[in-house]
């Protein structure tokens, strides 16, 4: 059971010549004698498997790794002190021979962070109105509810995903969708959207964030969401790459026939601290030298998003998709396509709530 900061990797995966969390991990637990060295050359001569995979820049506050290992009191402090400080050994837990930790996956919960000015009304929704903007998360979760259940995501992958309506693999179930209070980074104000589904397509959370941005921003019927998971095409604007992290990779189903539970419940200080303290940074620390969010803000704005076009036909769509092509971009392009203009707008600071703990396997987050 790991946590690691993206940042500095390319990706989850072994990939060669890359270094990449997984590499630097096995390495470090063959220096701890977690692995005999006749196996330390080998992924699968451990059985090496990961539940969760994370592409580059992508953070994890709990992913699991599966493999055969050689057991030691001081095994988890051993790897520990072989790890940079962005990657860490939360626990190490017994599983049966034939564990495959994707496979047993029941649900994964992932977090979207990103400062509240985002859902300040745009000229479209306030005209010439000037007032202070005083963000109110649940006016996202009126929106965000919309997504709870089972639908299908045809519209809400990239063009290398399950595109078709037909295909089987975009229906996919989201047990619970919410927006945090606002909490102060830096004297910024961000806020936490937070995913809890069975699995989920590629882009499909930055697609789901960026038009419940939208929606809101423009003071837009949030019933279009229903639209989108219907049958015709419709571009729909995507949310940076640099706000999501995977929060945490359940196993009900797994915990209810084994004595030996693969839960979080001993490692959640741990995990908030590590999300507070290295994810979190991090995310604030890029955002403010690349103008990431500022200048996706700026791109939505030169490109307004008209909902009656999100009814149109394919044909005309196709005009557009050349300029919400702009908005499906990865990490590292983002860091660099965007480039400050205006600084970002500020929002009335509302004092951060006392924190309340992580959801657990059985209690989905509650705002």
């Amino acid at each position: 059971m790991v946590a690691y900061l993206g940042a500095n990797y390319a990706g989850l995966q072994r990939n060669p010549g890359q270094i990449t969390v997984e590499s630097v991990l096995f390495e470090a637990v063959g220096k701890a004698g977690g692995v005999a060295e006749c196996n330390s050359d080998s992924f699968e001569k451990v059985h090496w498997q990961s539940c969760a995979r994370t592409d580059k820049g992508v953070s994890a506050a709990g992913n699991v790794i599966g493999l055969k290992i050689i057991e030691s009191p001081d095994l988890k402090s051993k790897i520990n002190a072989a790890l940079p400080q962005d990657i860490r050994v939360l626990d190490i837990r017994p599983v049966g021979k034939r564990f495959n930790p994707k496979n047993r996956c029941s649900s994964r919960y992932y977090t979207y962070l990103l400062p509240t000015y985002l859902f300040a009304p745009s000229k479209i929704h306030q005209g010439d109105k000037t007032a202070p903007f005083v963000f109110d998360p649940e006016a996202i979760n009126a929106v965000l509810k919309y997504f709870e259940g089972s639908h299908n995501f045809h519209n809400f992958t990239s063009k290398s995903g399950p595109k078709e309506f037909n295909n089987p693999s975009a229906n996919r179930y989201i047990m619970s969708a919410k927006c945090s209070k606002p909490i102060l980074y830096d004297g910024q104000e961000w806020t936490k959207i937070t995913l809890l589904g069975q699995s989920f397509v590629l882009y499909q959370i930055r697609k789901m964030v960026g038009l419940t941005i939208c929606i809101v921003r423009d003071g837009a019927n949030p019933r279009i969401i229903l639209s989108c998971f219907e049958k015709p095409k419709k571009p729909l604007p995507t949310a940076p790459a640099l706000g999501l992290f995977l929060n945490r990779c359940n196993f009900d189903d797994f915990n209810k026939f084994n004595d030996n539970q693969l839960d979080w419940k001993s490692n959640e200080q741990e995990m908030e601290n590590f999300i507070d303290n290295v994810i979190a940074p991090s995310i604030v620390q890029k955002d403010k030298d690349h103008n990431v969010f500022n200048g996706w803000k700026e791109i939505i704005e030169t490109y307004p998003l008209d909902y009656e076009y999100l009814y149109s036909t394919v044909e005309s769509q196709d005009k557009q998709e050349s300029k919400l092509d702009q908005l499906e971009i990865g990490e590292e392009e983002e860091l660099t396509k965007y480039k400050p203009t205006n600084p970002p707008p500020t929002s009335t600071p509302v004092p951060p709530p006392t924190s309340t703990p992580p959801p657990t396997l059985d209690q989905p987050q509650q705002d």
